[in-house]
């Protein structure tokens, strides 16, 4: 009888596969390539506000906090593109 590392039961892999072809026959539709770009540009913006605006560690608790902190970090940066597009705006002749 050859040695075993547990006694433990085979788990069958077929849920796996069933949630991996649904995954990938999704891949082609065009919802999918649109939460895709979502994705990617939520994904460069937070990158840019840790990096940036310096949101390094999360000051609120939990998932909530982290969503209302992070809102408000967008929201700052935001304003501070405001501002710099009305401050260095051209001023009209007229």
């Amino acid at each position: 009888m050859p040695l075993r590392c547990s006694e433990g039961t085979l788990r069958p892999a077929t849920k796996v596969r069933d949630v991996r072809q649904e995954v990938l026959a999704r891949e082609g539709t065009p919802t999918f390539q649109a939460s895709l770009r979502l994705l990617r540009w939520i994904e460069r913006l937070f990158a840019c506000i840790k990096h940036n605006d310096r949101l390094h560690r999360l000051r609120l608790r939990g998932l909530r906090g982290a969503g209302e902190q992070f809102l408000l970090a967008a929201a700052a940066r935001s304003f501070k593109h405001m501002a710099m597009a009305l401050t260095t705006a051209e001023p009209m002749n007229g």
